[in-house]
């Protein structure tokens, strides 16, 4: 059962890190990306929370697969209260 959460956790780890990536292109080639992917300027005001995002989402993850993989409740534990705190801060955010 575990590594089957492990399997699922490792797909999040990669989107993640493609979140990441598109960020950090987008922050520091923003004519490339302006030219391959959008030219609404708006987009750009979010590169930041994009690599944010992304970087959590990669850490998360990473304690999830390993939390998963060896069984450690502490780590499952973190991850649970991480993803808890996460979701609270976008119920807020979009409650507003």
């Amino acid at each position: 059962m575990f590594s089957h959460c492990a399997k699922i956790l490792r797909c999040f780890q990669l989107g993640g890190a493609a979140l990441l990536g598109v960020g950090i292109w987008a922050a520091v080639n923003a004519q490339s990306f302006m030219n391959v992917v959008a030219t609404n300027v708006i987009i750009f005001d979010a590169v930041y929370v994009i690599i944010a995002v992304g970087a959590a989402l990669v850490v998360i993850s990473f304690l999830g697969c390993c939390g998963a993989i060896k069984e450690n409740k502490c780590l499952l534990g973190t991850v649970s209260i991480f993803t808890f705190l996460s979701n609270s801060c976008l119920d807020l955010m979009f409650r507003l």
